[in-house]
């Protein structure tokens, strides 16, 4: 297994979230959206918290909220603008202490509770760079372990124009990593509808 102090979490949530705007002309910060009277960072701090050693926050509007849940980096200016997860994954890698990265959507509530043995086990397995989850409803690519080996080629790629999160896995030799399929593990709040949703799917968090 790989030990908790050799893995930084990130919680990604730097994304413009036009489909909470719904219509609306300011932005949504999705991550402060509150699920069970508590805001989805904190479902992700909650999660990320006893399982690493390091805990970030890839964010670049409401800084000094999400200040409160951890490190908050933005993205590398130098990338670009607006390049969407990649860019706040290659932010916090290139500032990361340890040479793992758990990565979570900020969107992502509820995650399997063996999210990290399941895909630390299996990127030590095939000794590979990055594994990420799957389960019946498809691919979840953004729920990662990536090794901060492949900083340069994750910058490589954005600067290159690349973006598909897929395909840049791909590249570097990423494992899938199935899941037992379960509606709540994975559900993505994307849009209002979807937080209503899951209210009704998703538990109360435990006092």
């Amino acid at each position: 297994m790989i030990q908790r102090d050799t893995i930084s979490g990130v919680i990604l949530a730097g994304g413009q979230a036009r489909r909470m705007q719904n219509g609306a002309s300011e932005p949504v910060e999705k991550g402060l959206l509150t699920l069970h009277g508590e805001p989805l960072v904190a479902w992700g701090r909650r999660y990320l918290a006893p399982r690493v050693g390091a805990l970030y926050i890839s964010a670049n509007r409401g800084i000094e909220t999400y200040g409160r849940y951890g490190q908050v980096i933005g993205d590398d200016p130098a990338l670009g603008v607006n390049l969407g997860p990649l860019a706040g994954l290659a932010s916090v890698m290139a500032r990361a202490s340890t040479p793992w990265l758990l990565s979570l959507p900020v969107d992502v509530p509820a995650p399997p509770v063996d999210l990290l043995e399941r895909l630390a086990a299996r990127a030590l397995e095939e000794n590979a760079p990055i594994a990420y989850a799957s389960c019946g409803d498809g691919c979840h690519p953004l729920c990662m372990l990536v090794h901060c080996r492949t900083l340069g080629s994750l910058r490589d790629y954005l600067l290159g124009g690349g973006r598909k999160v897929g395909v840049w896995q791909e590249q570097n030799g990423a494992v899938r990593t199935e899941f037992p399929a379960d509606e709540a593990s994975f559900f993505n709040i994307n849009a209002p509808e979807d937080l209503a949703h899951a209210q009704k799917i998703i538990p109360p968090p435990v006092a």
